[in-house]
């Protein structure tokens, strides 16, 4: 994400970029207990530390869980909700209740067999539709793998129509496997602001102009100058 940051911020924007507990640069802190609460703790603490209202707030993937409960807390100061290829959970819902079967086993396993029981391998890069050399060995350097819980948590977060705040949806329409569309489908079929990139779902590493772009213009923001 520090591509779209950088490129947000020469716009002249205030930029928060929080790395998760046990993820990137705080992999460290992993460990069996980390879940999807102490993700949304981790959001909070950024919003409520630094006094930030009226935040345009994005979840990618996974991260559209984190978003969604961390609204339902501190709505008031939230101006846009936006998910990018990101997971829109309804009440009681985990992410491994909104992926596929067949997937949600596969990481099971892969727990289970190559994590301790309680992580989940990252992807492999054959997956993300990243062909840059200099992109490939960026990413295999700050992949790591992701605690179990965090996908099996369930939170009571409303449905996502029933917080008040903007909501906005940006998707991802590259060539990858694509397992966001149904959430870009209920986006438009409930009005959200919406837009769509020519991009693989890791677009804010290949295409990160593209996606500052669709973020201020689902935020009817000024465009950048090219």
């Amino acid at each position: 994400m520090q591509r779209v940051v950088t490129i947000l911020q020469a716009a002249g924007h205030s930029v928060f970029a929080p790395t998760l507990t046990g993820l990137g640069e705080r992999a460290a802190l992993a460990k069996p207990e980390v879940d999807l609460s102490t993700h949304v703790k981790d959001v909070l603490a950024i919003i409520q530390d630094n006094n930030i209202n009226d935040a345009l707030m994005v979840g990618h993937g996974y991260g559209g869980m984190v978003v969604g409960q961390v609204a339902e807390h501190v709505a008031k100061r939230i101006d846009n909700l936006i998910y990018v290829d990101g997971i829109v959970p309804h009440g009681g819902d985990s992410a491994f209740d909104l992926i596929p079967t067949s997937r949600r086993r596969e990481l099971q396993e892969q727990a289970r067999a190559d994590g301790d029981g309680w992580r989940i391998p990252p992807p492999p890069l054959s997956q993300m539709a990243i062909s840059d050399p200099a992109d490939v060995e960026w990413v295999k350097s700050n992949l790591c793998p992701q605690p179990l819980k965090t996908f099996e948590e369930r939170l009571p977060i409303q449905n996502i129509a029933a917080i008040h705040v903007t909501r906005s949806f940006v998707h991802c329409n590259g060539p990858a496997m694509d397992l966001f569309g149904r959430f870009a489908e209920r986006a438009r079929a409930e009005a959200w602001r919406y837009q769509e990139i020519a991009a693989g779902h890791e677009a804010m590493v290949t295409e990160p102009r593209k996606l500052a772009a669709a973020l201020l213009k689902v935020c009817r923001l000024p465009e950048m100058s090219s």
